[in-house]
């Protein structure tokens, strides 16, 4: 990939868009050609050619090109119909040649004519009874590389990662606006930006001001709907993504490059177009007043969070300048992030901060498992985010205008119910005279003092109603607020575009897009988006812990027992986070929290199916669930109609 500050180079963006407007068709494109086309210089050792290398590897590596055989072309996914064709592996074995499919519940597909090389990601029209394929419809390149597993998931999922030329063209000529009337002028102001450090797309900025005993928050949000207008193309793919997948090895944008890593993205040290959220509150956390205005701001510094956090806590390799802008630019948050932290609890919202599995890869140490959790330094952001986003909501609904709110309902008391055990053997006690909302808030307290606490809050997690949206205020249970909506996010979300809009024009958008009725199936449709973006960031984690397990069948894993019935023992392993169901003899021998060796038995990257077994003794002949040759020794089934998903046996887990 091309370094973080050629990326950032607006001239190599504009490059990336022109190579993609290039490859319009279907055809193949040598590096030279695509060249060639652009009028640049290939020659060798020159500027040009270095640059244009590094824009392929770039688009290669975002899966916006595919490269197969030393030339490119355009995947043009949005012209394949998701329901009508399989995404899997070519598998080439002795003359024969079957596609694998990334549906694990799907046998091995033959293929009568392909010419896709062994190993690279294909979409295929199967039979009815899915016992050939009638033709490769595209060939996505191979499943040699980290970028390749991410493709796999994000195209078995249906997520769109194309973006249709006219798009493309909307972005080519987008400049940032000057002060004016309805604009005004905060360069002045010093706002800074925390994200992760492999952020590129920075759409909040803060500023936090003393006003006598009173605090003013400061929330710069990229202005996106200054550049995304309803009826454009642009807007209308938006809509159709719903938000960015963020996968360890690629992210899939909710925008092209040029808009969301480029004019619109708070960088340091450039003019951009923002709304400006103000909001005074006093020592309390009560809000005093508040404004919303569209304005132009230059923001100091790009922070990330771990450099923050090294700073709050003083640490003593911290480097000078950034415990300078610790110093000029953090220690008033952080006074804020105290209020509004107290706010928070006394309301009685959940803190449910776990840590996180990560998944890493590099050259240099190939895949790697870290844990994450939250600390202050993302606690600032998150509450300066969450008052803005409670500040735009209040005005909408004050105004009496649509809203598109987020809704959080009561938890699940039978789920809670079927969990009550486990608590009890944690060492909490369930007061069930409590209402089921106070049950979960006293249960989450408790466990801040428990050693288990983040097992604790991760079963509180699972008893969860889901989020969604909704036209119209409703209560945020983990938040304990009866009105909330975002407005904080809008390069990341599609719901804070449509509140910009709502809010900006005081409630009076007339456009048809932002008719209730319509917003009620918009709502339907971004909450299906997040839903299918969970559910490929899980069956990723599932193909990346399979991967994990396949490269390291001969190695024996440390597991503890966490469940056990009248046939098996459920098996969790730290590293990675997965929790195998193993059929044995005995299971009554065994007790929760022993420790226990296993060896794998199966794994398969493609499909994400991980099997273990005792490391010895006690072991079950138990059934496999299989993707390939089944025990009659037939390659495929004979009909086998598209199946729901189920468990496999091991399931890769952030828990």
């Amino acid at each position: 990939m091309a370094s973080k500050t050629v990326r950032a180079n607006k001239k190599f963006q504009e490059l990336l868009t022109s190579i993609l407007s290039l490859c319009v068709d279907s055809k193949q494109y040598s590096a030279s050609d695509i060249a060639s086309g652009l009028g640049l210089n290939f020659e060798r050792g020159g500027e040009e050619r270095k640059l244009v290398s590094a824009a392929l590897t770039d688009l290669v590596g975002s899966a916006l090109l595919t490269k197969s055989n030393g030339k490119f072309i355009r995947p043009h996914d949005k012209e394949i119909d998701p329901e009508k064709v399989i995404v899997g592996v070519v598998e080439k074995k002795n003359g024969d040649v079957f596609v694998r499919p990334a549906n694990a519940d799907l046998p091995l597909i033959p293929l009568h004519a392909c010419d896709a090389p062994d190993g690279h990601i294909v979409s295929v029209r199967p039979t009815d009874a899915f016992n050939s394929a009638a033709d490769v419809v595209f060939d996505h390149g191979a499943l040699d590389d980290e970028v390749g597993l991410c493709k796999l998931t994000a195209l078995s999922a249906g997520i769109p990662i194309e973006f249709p030329q006219e798009v493309l063209e909307e972005v080519k000529n987008l400049t940032v606006p000057e002060p004016s009337a309805t604009r005004k002028d905060f360069r002045h102001v010093p706002f800074i930006t925390i994200d992760p450090v492999t952020a590129k797309d920075f759409d909040d900025a803060i500023c936090v001001r003393k006003k006598g005993k009173n605090w003013v928050l400061m929330s710069a949000i990229a202005d996106v709907d200054h550049y995304v207008k309803p009826g454009s193309a642009l807007h209308a793919e938006a809509l159709r993504r719903g938000k960015p997948i963020y996968f360890y090895a690629l992210v899939i944008a909710m925008f092209p490059e040029l808009l969301s890593n480029g004019i619109c993205s708070l960088k340091p040290n450039e003019d951009r177009a923002a709304v400006i959220f103000t909001t005074e509150i006093d020592s309390k956390g009560s809000v005093v007043r508040h404004k919303i205005e569209r304005g132009l701001i230059h923001s100091r510094a790009r922070l990330h969070y771990d450099e923050v956090q090294d700073a709050i806590e003083s640490k003593c390799d911290v480097a000078k300048e950034i415990m300078s802008l610790h110093n000029r630019y953090i220690k008033k948050p952080r006074a804020a992030y105290d209020i509004l932290r107290a706010e928070k609890e006394k309301r009685g919202a959940l803190n449910l901060n776990v840590a996180e599995q990560r998944a890493d890869f590099s050259d240099d140490t190939g895949l790697t498992f870290s844990l994450e959790k939250g600390n202050e330094s993302h606690g600032i952001i998150e509450e300066l985010m969450i008052r803005a986003n409670r500040t735009g909501t209040e005005i909408l609904d004050d105004l009496g205008a649509p809203v598109l709110a987020r809704v959080h309902g009561e938890p699940n008391e039978k789920r809670f119910n079927d969990n009550v055990d486990y608590l009890e053997k944690f060492g909490i006690k369930v007061d069930q005279d409590l209402s089921i909302g106070d049950r979960v808030r006293d249960v989450v307290a408790q466990a801040e003092n428990n050693k288990n606490r983040d097992a604790i809050c991760r079963l509180m997690i699972r008893v969860q109603a889901r989020a969604k949206y909704q036209v119209g205020v409703g209560q945020h249970f983990g938040l304990a607020l009866e009105k909330y909506g975002h407005f904080t996010s809008p390069i990341r979300r599609f719901a804070d575009l449509i509140n910009h809009r709502l809010l900006l024009s005081n409630g009076a958008e007339k456009h048809p897009f932002y008719a209730p009725d319509n917003l009620e199936k918009v709502a339907e449709h971004l909450n299906m988006t997040e839903q299918r973006g969970e559910d490929a960031e899980r069956d990723l984690a599932q193909k990346i812990a399979a991967k994990f397990v396949e490269n390291n069948m001969s190695e024996e894993f440390n597991g503890v027992v966490v469940a056990k019935d009248e046939i098996s023992i459920s098996v969790k392993i730290s590293h990675p986070r997965i929790v195998t169901t193993i059929e044995v003899e005995s299971p009554s021998k065994y007790k929760v929290q022993d420790s226990i060796s296993i060896l794998p038995k199966r794994a398969n990257m493609i499909t994400g199916i991980i099997e273990f077994k005792l490391a010895s003794g006690d072991q079950k002949n138990a059934t496999s669930f299989s993707n390939g040759v089944n025990g009659a020794g037939v390659p495929y089934a004979k009909k086998h109609p598209l199946p729901r998903k189920r468990k496999h046996r091991s399931m890769a887990v952030n828990g």
